[in-house]
């Protein structure tokens, strides 16, 4: 840990070469798998960048972006809220933990920090449509929802499009060692009334690939 102080007194150029390889350690989030302890993942340099960098450009964040930062460090979601969002530019927008009970109080946040992304999970967003009182908000900033981590019902996310319907909404999927694997944009036709199937995680075009 280097100090801030000892920072500040660096002298201004190009950074000493740390002589850190693509391969090496970058970060080690912990996964939780259900009823076992929970399970530390080394994710090397180079895979963590070529998310940061696949992120910023499918996703198009930018500085003008503020973006929300709820799950806790640990956790890989988080690797999207900071390390994406800083590349970009972008401002983040650190959400209490507790919040998440509130639904009301959440997306208060989200009008009145004028939040323009969120990653969050499905049960999250689904408590937002129950008990948020999305209507009587204003989402107009809000132009990307992204979600993953659980199945969400599609009664739930048929009327969270119907609040927010200016919004892009994706679905994403992959295992911590590769954050995300693979992703899917929600389309009207798969909103419509007679589905009752969850939309899918990924089209065939539509894969990539984290080495």
């Amino acid at each position: 840990m280097i100090e801030w102080p000892t920072v500040l007194q660096q002298e201004a150029g190009t950074p000493t070469p740390s002589g850190t390889i693509e391969n090496r350690l970058g970060i080690y989030p912990v996964h939780l798998w259900f009823n076992r302890d929970p399970k530390g993942v080394m994710i090397s340099h180079r895979t963590i960048f070529t998310f940061i960098n696949w992120c910023a450009d499918t996703f198009q964040i930018g500085p003008d972006d503020r973006v929300t930062s709820h799950a806790p460090l640990h956790f890989d979601l988080s690797t999207f809220d900071i390390y994406v969002t800083i590349h970009a530019g972008g401002t983040i927008i650190l959400v209490p933990e507790k919040l998440s009970v509130f639904p009301v109080r959440l997306v208060q946040l989200l009008q009145e920090e004028c939040i323009t992304v969120t990653y969050l999970v499905p049960s999250i967003l689904s408590m937002m449509v129950n008990y948020g009182k999305l209507y009587a908000h204003d989402m107009s900033k809000l132009r990307l929802i992204l979600f993953a981590g659980e199945v969400f019902p599609i009664k739930y996310l048929r009327e969270l499009v119907a609040a927010i319907p200016h919004a892009e909404y994706y679905n994403l999927y992959g295992p911590t060692e590769t954050n995300v694997c693979t992703y899917y944009k929600v389309q009207p036709r798969d909103l419509e009334p007679e589905r009752t199937q969850p939309v899918p995680i990924v089209s065939a075009a539509r894969i990539w690939k984290f080495s």
